[in-house]
């Protein structure tokens, strides 16, 4: 998938239903979406097939970070994972689509589950990503979706930096602490004084 989406999980215990979601590291997720792109997209979307074919991974990457037209565009990546109106965290659990079959055995480990196994599908068969980036491509995709980078953690090299992140995993100690503005386009951390990504996030 090149946009992550949301599936509603039922729990054990009565508890209703959970709400998970997955992230893909952004410098490969847009090198896969400008290649998903050529191959045409529909509806509001076909925007981006014209400008996949009109241009290099290069040209169309710092066109839509320049752009408001239509999702990819210079707002947050991922802000799907926040309600529409509130801009609170909309999912209960964030998952890495890099360790899928870990991330879901802890998620189902945390909620009583079993975990099923996860089939590698959909390969791009493009190669490293990281290869078709340039210096300057790297500072435009961190500078233009850092809170992306921030939240989730996304490295370059590496795909995720060593440590946690603020919204991996178990997301209920970050509700209420960080927020999608919808006007702004861009995430803050709200009830965090003492959390360096929140002074990150402030700074950004």
């Amino acid at each position: 998938m090149n946009e992550p989406s949301a599936l509603s999980l039922s729990s054990v215990a009565g508890e209703g239903s959970r709400i998970f979601s997955s992230v893909r590291n952004i410098h490969a997720h847009l090198f896969s979406f400008y290649h998903w792109a050529r191959r045409g997209l529909p509806g509001s979307w076909v925007l981006h097939s014209v400008w996949a074919n009109r241009w290099n991974f290069e040209g169309w990457l710092s066109h839509v970070a320049e752009s408001d037209e239509t999702w990819v565009s210079k707002g947050m990546v991922f802000f799907q994972l926040f309600e529409e109106l509130s801009g609170e965290i909309a999912v209960d659990w964030i998952l890495r689509t890099e360790s899928l079959q870990r991330d879901v055995g802890a998620m189902c480990a945390a909620w009583g589950l079993s975990a099923p196994a996860i089939p590698h599908e959909n390969r791009g068969g493009h190669g490293d990503h990281r290869r078709h980036y340039t210096p300057r491509m790297v500072d435009l995709v961190e500078t233009t979706w850092a809170d992306d980078i921030r939240l989730f953690g996304f490295d370059f090299e590496k795909g995720y930096r060593d440590g946690p992140a603020a919204l991996h995993g178990d997301t209920a100690a970050m509700k209420g602490r960080v927020r999608y503005d919808r006007v702004t386009r861009r995430a803050r951390f709200v009830h965090a004084p003492d959390n360096p990504d929140a002074a990150a996030l402030r700074a950004g």
